[in-house]
């Protein structure tokens, strides 16, 4: 995992990937193959990229560092993800029961409530597993337990 990318241009880049994934195991090629699309997925880029520009923005932003560096800033960019995602949803969930309870709901809504809040409560817990398990993991890269 200390493997430094080498990759100043999109060509260089594309070409370290590819020799670099057939030289690591399956589980980390694929981990590190997710991390590079997460971060790719987040880096601005112009809709067209020359294979020999050196001022590409995810060429910029990978070129030099360790397969580890990459993997704990793209697990660290998922956890950010996640913990909006769940912000948002606890934020939604709050409003819809507050607003709920200054009506008079129908069976038939207090149904849809109960339904609604139990999708929101199983997508919260999904949620927090996943942000332990990710965090669990960038522990393992950085060493700290």
């Amino acid at each position: 995992m200390e493997w430094r990318l080498q990759g100043r241009t999109p060509l260089k880049l594309q070409n370290w990937v590819d020799e670099t994934l057939r030289r690591m195991q399956p589980d980390l090629a694929k981990e590190y193959t997710a991390s590079l699309v997460t971060i790719l997925n987040q880096t601005r880029r112009p809709n067209t990229q020359l294979p020999d520009d050196s001022t590409d923005p995810l060429c910029l932003r990978l070129d030099q560092r360790t397969v580890r560096e990459i993997m704990i800033e793209a697990h660290e960019l998922e956890l950010n993800q996640l913990r909006n995602a769940m912000s948002i949803e606890y934020t939604n969930l709050t409003r819809l029961v507050q607003r709920a309870s200054e009506m008079e709901l129908t069976t038939a809504q207090e149904e849809n409530l109960a339904h609604r809040k139990e999708r929101s409560q199983s997508y919260i817990k999904e949620t927090e597993q996943q942000i332990g398990q990710i965090t669990a993991r960038v522990a393992e890269l950085t060493g700290r337990k």
